[in-house]
């Protein structure tokens, strides 16, 4: 049996260390846990209404809501439109790359 540490660095991520608070690459990632969980907040308890493809190779979806909020991903591109959610500006963006 591993140890947690070992087992989270299998997974792509690592204990958060003291020196880390404070940091640039630390505050870009509250940053962006923060964005993502005002969508969750928005979605989770509501009915996703409808969920479509907008290309032939299923890379382009949209996801639309009861309550309004819309999302679109483009998995080929990895952007993201987001409409009707605190912190999203609903034009295409492409997530910040932090490193681990």
């Amino acid at each position: 049996m591993r140890d947690p540490v070992t087992q989270l660095a299998s997974r792509g991520s690592r204990p958060i260390e003291e020196a880390d608070w404070g940091s640039d690459k630390m505050d870009r990632r509250l940053r962006w846990m923060k964005r993502w969980h005002n969508w969750f907040q928005q979605i989770c308890y509501s009915e996703m209404t409808s969920h479509q493809f907008l290309n032939a190779e299923r890379t382009l979806q949209r996801v639309e809501f009861a309550n309004g909020v819309t999302g679109d991903f483009d998995l080929a591109d990895g952007r993201f439109c987001i409409h009707g959610v605190l912190g999203f500006s609903g034009d295409w963006e492409e997530p910040e790359q932090v490193e681990r």
